[in-house]
């Protein structure tokens, strides 16, 4: 599609919960023509930030919806870690698959292959249809990446990606090699993760021993350290006050940058002047939320949207 004009409704993660898709997008005023085409009385156009699947049990609906908007020219639909996954599920390698079919991978996919059994016809268009998703859009003033911005990765992935930003086949061949363009398309789709200093652990609600961090890369910080930038780890956990070095730095941009993928709470809110996180939670009885932006290169939370 061509170039939009800067109206945009940034959309969090739907994970399969269609029908709180529909009401959003009519609280967003959103309508069809006699084309059954869906367009904006205003000239809004969606951002969907990725994460259609496996959590609701609404997946067909939920992607049918999110298709329908984007063949309107009516929006642009960009890739979750989810969809990502789903991909590296079904693509084969010489040692089984990309995304091994574990108990646990296959756990957390099952609401997906409820509806799309594997290998089946619908299964197979669905993936097809994954590929077509961007992994990340921008123009003039916005950014928009369903887990991190990160210029140094999306450099790193830029010649496995086609003009539109979808992925190229040579891609899902990097990726299986577990190099760098691996590592960064984990960063971009599931967020920065560093490994803790000093063979550092610490355990998790379920008892589980971790020795990594989850990187907050959208939060203003006087000093880059683990103590100040750490991201879903319980307040008692005492994380050094030691200096991050050579990774992903916070946000410092004068574009603003949208995302989803954290799971937040609470009433909807911007991170930064600069960074808003549209993802509440919608699988776990949160909220589907968006942002409407229309040009601000500042923030606001009275710009966010939800039934």
């Amino acid at each position: 599609m061509g170039k939009i004009l800067s109206k945009y409704h940034i959309i969090g993660d739907v994970h399969g919960y269609a029908s709180f898709l529909k009401k959003l997008l009519k609280k967003l005023g959103y309508e069809k023509n006699e084309s059954d085409k869906y367009y904006h009385p205003k000239g809004f156009k969606v951002i969907f930030v990725g994460d259609y699947i496996d959590r609701g049990k609404e997946e067909e609906s939920t992607i049918e919806i999110v298709k329908k908007v984007v063949e309107s020219e009516c929006g642009i639909a960009l890739m979750g870690n989810h969809e990502y996954n789903a991909i590296c599920y079904a693509t084969p390698t010489a040692q089984g698959y990309l995304r091994q079919h574990t108990e646990k991978n296959t756990y957390q996919h099952q609401a997906f292959l409820d509806e799309y059994p594997f290998g089946s016809k619908k299964y197979k268009e669905a993936i097809e249809w994954f590929k077509t998703l961007p992994i990340y859009f921008e123009d003039k003033g916005i950014r928009v990446i369903h887990a991190a911005w990160s210029t140094k990765d999306i450099e790193k992935v830029q010649p496995f990606l086609n003009e539109n930003n979808t992925i190229k086949d040579t891609l899902l061949l990097e990726v299986e090699k577990e190099g760098e363009v691996y590592k960064s398309m984990e960063t971009l789709l599931k967020g920065v993760e560093y490994e803790l200093p000093n063979g550092m652990v610490w355990k998790d609600k379920d008892g589980i021993k971790r020795n990594t961090m989850r990187f907050n890369w959208f939060k203003k910080v006087d000093k880059v350290t683990y103590k100040n930038c750490a991201l879903s780890i319980p307040k008692y956990v005492d994380l050094p006050d030691v200096e991050i070095c050579g990774g992903v730095e916070p946000y410092n941009e004068k574009e603003v940058v949208f995302f989803g993928h954290y799971w937040m709470t609470g009433e909807p809110a911007p991170q930064t002047e600069k960074t808003a996180c549209v993802d509440y939670s919608v699988a776990k009885k949160g909220i589907l939320v968006a942002y409407e932006w229309s040009g601000e290169s500042i923030l606001k939370k009275e710009n966010f949207i939800f039934p």
